[in-house]
């Protein structure tokens, strides 16, 4: 089973065709990935894009980890490399969710589930390649440096130290005999003043 999202993004591309948001369209400077002016309807066009790479990337994947350990083996590097595909994939569309959920707009609840239904899509369909997306719990996490990657701390008084209270991006995890493949979430925690 490939991965195909395109139905959803061509749907929401019609949905949000005719709406004027170019006053929401301030993606943030710091996504490498941005789009150029930032609209929905290039962010949808964008994500079917990377979607098509995605689906090449999965089957290159799959005739590689078809083959014997030893072949794999000689292929961790090339193996890692098609995985960033699908993490970058995965940060991409998470990211944006983050921007929109920051956004006022009527049609606000409606974009976010559909980009949420994409993410839970990817998710089942990464498992079927092995790579797990982890994701903390927020306020009941301890920070683990095995899992956790701190990129901020911020006083607060009421959590205990070391409490998560923010997951920039999802942890990844993926393992065979042969591979292992790791990314720490990258999570805000609690110190006390």
């Amino acid at each position: 089973m490939s991965i195909n999202i395109c139905k959803d993004i061509e749907s929401l591309k019609k949905q949000f065709y005719e709406i004027n948001i170019n006053k929401y369209d301030k993606i943030h400077n710091h996504s490498e990935n941005s789009c150029t002016n930032g609209s929905l309807y290039e962010l949808l066009s964008f994500l079917e894009t990377l979607n098509k790479d995605v689906i090449e990337n999965r089957n290159l994947l799959k005739s590689v980890l078809e083959e014997d350990q030893e072949f794999k083996k000689r292929c961790i590097e090339k193996i890692k490399n098609m995985l960033n595909v699908y993490v970058n994939f995965y940060d991409y569309v998470y990211e944006k969710r983050q921007y929109f959920e920051e956004l006022e707009m009527d049609t606000k609840e409606e974009v976010l589930k559909t980009i949420d239904n994409i993410l839970k899509f990817l998710e089942k369909e990464y498992l079927n390649i092995g790579l797990t997306i982890y994701t903390p719990n927020i306020g009941i996490d301890k920070l683990d440096i095995s899992k956790h990657e701190v990129i901020e701390k911020k006083v607060n008084n009421v959590l205990p130290n070391n409490t998560i209270i923010c997951v920039k991006k999802k942890g990844f995890y993926y393992n065979d005999r042969n591979i292992r493949y790791i990314r720490s979430a990258k999570v805000v925690v609690a110190i006390s003043s």
